[in-house]
């Protein structure tokens, strides 16, 4: 995921405070759009059967 790459990319040089901040604000629109894509889907419950039927588990980590 692009956000792992920001941050190992940036653990290796020295970057001013500006571009932390942008850095940042990246990742947090990219997360806040993931969030919106999920919220987005029709029905939580499609996602808890669509995650089980992938993974096989059966306990339910999305609301129904």
């Amino acid at each position: 995921m692009a956000i792992r790459e920001d941050i190992v990319a940036s653990a290796s040089k020295n970057l001013t405070q500006e571009e932390v901040d942008l850095a940042l604000a990246r990742a947090n629109g990219d997360l806040h759009k993931i969030m919106e894509d999920i919220n987005n889907i029709n029905g939580s419950s499609y996602l808890h059967q669509m995650f089980r039927n992938e993974t096989g588990e059966t306990g339910s980590l999305w609301p129904q």
